[in-house]
């Protein structure tokens, strides 16, 4: 036997008897009489042709990435006496042993395998079934299985994707936000300066200054036109400040409004997305795709802490939208 890990420990050290395929006919004599029976078969040990016969008919991928993409293993109790399955020298592993979970599935409780097993030295999306004998005795395993790694490698590949849709989608939003907040604080710090120098009573000079209102007209939002320009007028006509500031707090009520419209809208985006992240993580934390090794677990975990941070993060921001909506409302307690 080759040492195999995972394997159950047996006390012999080789196996001495054989496995063969056995057929029988009778010889006839006439259509009458039956005077004789043909025997023969084939000894399956070391005999490839039957395992790559099956593996090339059903599979076409014959490696991936420099391992045997579909294989196929005839066992003699646990020992593999005819396979396709390679060691890391690239020769067959003949005289490796099956591991002692399918062991106790297959051969001892005569049971079909479908999971993922660890073949040899890698992981295998695998079926076991027990072989018997004419007298109804397990005496063997036939196994056929396709390399995890490729659909491992797919699935990542697809998560990666999506992570990549997510940031992108962030850098996008953070960026139009900080348009959209450039295009708000420019105007609104001149006006700034000019209330300043109100106070100190300089009002003839803003009167000079903003007698030419062609810069308001490249202003981006109307809103903030419309502001500079009263503010203008109202440095100019003083008696009629009451109504002017009534209207500037009107337009920027409009402005705050139409800030926590897109706020929801692009908080709502991101928490449908976040879901889905959520959503899969933890199907991963459960084993759901298979088991996790402890590395992919510490990744998932990481994930999972992350995702639920940016949750609370969004769940802030609607609380903060509503109360602006006066639709929820602040108790204050001491």
């Amino acid at each position: 036997f080759t040492p195999t890990p995972g394997a159950r420990p047996r006390s012999e050290k080789a196996e001495t008897s054989g496995m063969v395929l056995m057929a029988a006919v009778p010889v006839w004599v006439g259509n009458e009489e039956i005077i004789g029976i043909l025997y023969g078969g084939i000894l399956l040990n070391r005999n490839y042709r039957l395992v790559d016969y099956v593996r090339d008919m059903v599979f076409e991928e014959k490696e991936y990435k420099g391992k045997p993409f579909g294989t196929v293993t005839i066992f003699q109790w646990d020992v593999r006496i005819t396979t396709n399955v390679k060691e890391k020298d690239g020769s067959r592993a003949i005289g490796t042993r099956v591991s002692r979970e399918v062991y106790e599935k297959v051969l001892e409780n005569g049971k079909t395998w479908l999971d993922r097993a660890f073949v040899v030295n890698s992981w295998y999306i695998s079926a076991y079934e027990p072989i018997y004998s004419p007298t109804n005795e397990t005496i063997g395993i036939l196994y056929a299985g396709v390399l995890e790694d490729k659909y491992v490698d797919i699935r990542n590949g697809i998560f990666l994707r999506f992570l990549a849709i997510i940031f992108g989608g962030i850098v996008a939003v953070l960026i139009l936000s900080h348009l959209l907040s450039r295009g708000l604080s420019k105007p609104i710090k001149k006006l700034v300066k000019a209330t300043d120098r109100i106070t100190r009573g300089e009002i003839q000079y803003i009167l000079e200054k903003e007698k030419n209102y062609s810069y308001i007209q490249k202003l981006p939002y109307l809103e903030i036109q419309e502001l500079i320009r009263n503010f203008n007028q109202m440095a100019a006509v003083l008696y009629k400040r009451e109504t002017d500031l009534e209207k500037a707090n009107d337009d920027l009520r409009q402005i705050n409004r139409h800030y926590m419209e897109i706020l929801t809208f692009v908080t709502h985006e991101i928490k449908n997305r976040l879901g889905l992240i959520l959503g899969s993580a933890y199907n991963l934390s459960q084993g759901v795709v298979g088991t996790l090794n402890e590395g992919q677990k510490t990744m998932v975990d990481v994930l999972l802490r992350n995702s639920e941070r940016l949750s609370d993060m969004i769940k802030n921001y609607f609380d903060l939208s509503r109360i602006e909506k006066e639709e929820l409302k602040v108790n204050k307690q001491e």
